[in-house]
């Protein structure tokens, strides 16, 4: 597996959640979050390398950010991240 690194950039916009990853040159939208408690879940497609859909489930606990990521029919791999500003 090869490990990437993304910002995330997350807030709150009329009681939703907002959001964008940026990896490398390209931002992408993120589609559909949804924050239950401190359970974070979205999708977002990419276009490269390959067009692809990734599904996001993920735990939120203070500046960590811990979870699954799945692409497609790929099996899922683990996530993780902190908080920084």
């Amino acid at each position: 597996m090869v490990k990437i690194n993304v910002l995330l950039d997350l807030k709150k916009e009329n009681n939703r959640i907002v959001g964008t990853a940026k990896q490398g040159e390209e931002i992408v939208t993120l589609d559909n979050p949804a924050l239950d408690g401190d359970s974070l879940t979205w999708t977002m497609k990419v276009t490269k390398p390959i067009r692809l859909t990734f599904t996001f489930i993920v735990t939120v606990k203070g500046n960590k950010m811990r979870g699954i990521v799945k692409a497609g029919m790929l099996p899922s791999s683990k996530l993780v991240g902190k908080l920084v500003s």
